[in-house]
């Protein structure tokens, strides 16, 4: 029993670095939430100076999410 709680908190742990790591490997960059297809990006509604990257569909073929960059 002590053997899995050793398990589960080292998961645990191992769990929260890897998210601050990728928060500080990709701290200017981040995905828009799922919205309508059209002409322009998405980008401006994270702040000013965000650029598009990439993109891709969701919502099937109803939407797009795009990640941009500061």
């Amino acid at each position: 029993m002590a053997a899995k709680s050793i398990i589960c908190v080292a998961l645990f742990c191992v769990a929260i670095l890897s998210l601050v790591f990728v928060t500080f490997v990709e701290a200017d960059c981040r995905w828009t939430v799922c919205h309508g297809i059209s002409a322009g990006d998405g980008c401006g509604v994270l702040g000013p100076g965000y650029k598009l990257e990439k993109s891709q569909p969701c919502h099937y073929v109803f939407g797009k999410r795009e990640y941009c960059c500061n």
